[in-house]
């Protein structure tokens, strides 16, 4: 991942990390990661198996990796946001160093780069 982020940071391009994997980031649309008593610890030991068991488990019983409802995620994009922003303890460092996601950076650049987005 160093090698990919530092070619990502030589290109002026932003990397949309999720640790350990995309799925923390669609837990991210119900919560902040620490609101989950153990979550990130478990996570940490469990890695990306944690995370998905957790997120059909307690928040979205119908998930499957390759065919989900992205629509219930995009309606609570703002709030994932939210608390990966609130989560991220180092934001210009260029890699992740807690379970977390960076995706709220592409996010929040697409929905300001939106022709509908107005500056609050």
């Amino acid at each position: 991942m160093k090698a990919v982020a530092k070619q990502a940071e030589d290109n002026d391009c932003l990397l949309a990390e999720s640790n350990p994997c995309f799925e923390v980031w669609l837990i991210l649309h119900y919560g902040k990661i620490q609101d989950y008593k153990g979550l990130a610890g478990d996570v940490e030991i469990g890695g990306c198996n944690s995370a998905i068991r957790f997120l059909k488990q307690r928040l979205d019983t119908k998930y499957h990796k390759t065919r989900y409802d992205a629509e219930t995620y995009v309606t609570e994009i703002e709030r994932a946001i939210a608390n990966a922003r609130a989560g991220d303890s180092n934001p210009n460092s260029p890699l992740l160093d807690q379970v977390g996601s960076r995706v709220y950076k592409l996010a929040q650049s697409i929905i300001d780069s939106s022709p509908n987005h107005t500056l609050n």
